[in-house]
């Protein structure tokens, strides 16, 4: 089975219940009747529309079969997913046609004695169908009609009165052409009658008597058709008759199952205690993510904070041995050992260390593909071979920094500078004020020059 995404402007309705049954006190510490849930009671919905037109964002034509769901352990209607109550197509959405339709609703259990009742699903609303259920008064059975029910009755009975109204004009339309057939019958009779007299003492007038005789046929004729008329009026009388009698049944049907159209309603009861808070319901799906605003202003750099006192000076460790630096050394290029942070810029400028004439010679751009963990120090570059590393941490040179971020399909560069460090275990960084969000990419052009230490 395939899913298609559920229209935004289609609406929607759920349906819930909490069935029980009430019986005497049990063993239970209380000493108040007991409510068992009508735990396993299957309920069937079945739509009174067949199908109907969505005529909203996406037009399409949605067929409606009846569903089924059941009540659990708790008295609790659930659906199939599980969740409380069963969620239906609103049967008011104004994209729909038709609109104002009903839910039949069926009990499977027949000892319950509950008889199918409707009930409607208005568009963004709940409906409880405990408040709609029909119930009994050992006084007198009362049903109560719920409001569109009561609607459709009343539009039958509306068409059962017009089915009666134009009954009763056919009726009318036949007894009067009834009517008319018989005076054109007398008057044909009457000339049929003078036509004789006139043929009997006028021989002489026989031509006339002939041609008077074919306007008496042709008189018949039509009296003949107008009784034909009146026959199929009479046929047309008692068929709509018959309709207004079915109707009159299904309306006296309809008010024997549903209990009729209710009366006025009767004062409102005390309110009951409020009963235990229900258990919040599912957090619904997060909404798409806005656009990105306009970056902002960078902020004012706060001003640094005291330096704490010095701390005791430990002992003097063991020498090591002589360094390559100083004396005009110059030596082979070495690699720098990046973090997985870092890769080279494009490929083609790997970092790279060596001494040229007694300096320390730096070269390489690199790119981070992370962003930063905030702070002023962007994540560690790597680590330089031993005999580059100082005894101590080194503000060695100005390096360029760029902060790349995504405007659309677009990137946009903000270039500043930063202070390269090398600390005593070989660490490489960079001590950066950052502009932009820690999700911005940095690309460093770490090509230096620096004097080692003496």
């Amino acid at each position: 089975m395939t899913l298609i995404p559920y229209p935004h402007d289609l609406g929607w309705c759920r349906i819930t219940a909490t069935l029980a049954q009430g019986l005497i006190d049990g063993s239970d510490s209380d000493k108040l009747p007991d409510l068992e849930a009508l735990a396993g009671e299957k309920l069937t919905f079945t739509p009174t529309a067949q199908r109907i037109q969505f005529r909203g964002s996406r037009p399409m034509l949605i067929t409606l079969p009846s569903f089924e769901a059941l009540i659990d352990e708790n008295g609790v209607l659930r659906g199939p997913d599980g969740s409380a109550g069963v969620v239906v197509i609103a049967t008011d959405d104004p994209n729909t046609n038709p609109t104002g339709w009903l839910y039949e609703v069926r009990f499977s259990n027949r000892k319950l004695k509950i008889p199918a009742f409707y009930v409607p699903a208005p568009r963004g609303q709940t409906v409880d169908l405990a408040t709609l259920v029909p119930v009994d008064d050992q006084m007198g059975t009362v049903f109560v009609a719920d409001a569109p029910l009561a609607a459709r009755v009343e539009v039958v009975a509306q068409s059962a009165s017009e089915n009666l109204s134009r009954a009763s004009e056919a009726v009318s339309a036949s007894e009067e052409a009834a009517s008319r057939a018989k005076r054109s019958a007398d008057e044909t009779e009457k000339n049929a009658a003078d036509i004789m007299k006139a043929a009997f003492s006028l021989s002489a007038k026989v031509g006339e008597a002939e041609a008077a005789s074919t306007v008496a046929g042709e008189k018949a004729s039509e009296a003949r058709n107008a009784a034909s008329v009146a026959t199929g009026k009479a046929s047309e009388t008692q068929a709509l008759a018959q309709a207004v009698h079915d109707d009159r049944n299904w309306v006296s049907n309809a008010i024997a199952e549903h209990g009729g159209i209710p009366g006025p309603a009767g004062p409102a009861g005390e309110r009951g205690p409020a009963g235990e808070r229900g258990p919040a319901g599912e957090r619904g799906p997060a909404g798409e993510r806005g656009p990105a605003g306009e970056r902002g202003p960078a902020g004012e750099r706060g001003p640094a904070g005291e330096r704490g006192p010095a701390g005791e000076r430990g002992p003097a460790g063991e020498r090591g041995p002589a360094g390559l630096g100083g004396g005009g050394v110059t030596t082979e290029w070495e690699p720098l050992l990046l973090n997985d942070e870092w890769v080279p810029a494009d490929g083609t400028h790997n970092p790279r260390i060596r001494y040229y004439n007694g300096l320390t010679v730096i070269e390489g751009s690199i790119i981070n593909a992370h962003g930063s963990k905030g702070g002023f120090t962007l994540p560690e570059l790597g680590k330089v071979p031993e005999h580059h590393r100082p005894s101590q941490v080194r503000y060695v040179a100005s390096v360029s920094v760029s902060e790349v971020t995504m405007i659309g399909q677009r990137p946009s560069y903000n270039n500043t500078a930063g202070t390269l460090i090398l600390t005593p275990d070989g660490t490489l960084s960079i001590e950066y004020v950052h502009q932009q969000s820690t999700k911005a990419q940095y690309q460093a052009c770490i090509s230096c020059v620096f004097a080692p230490e003496d």
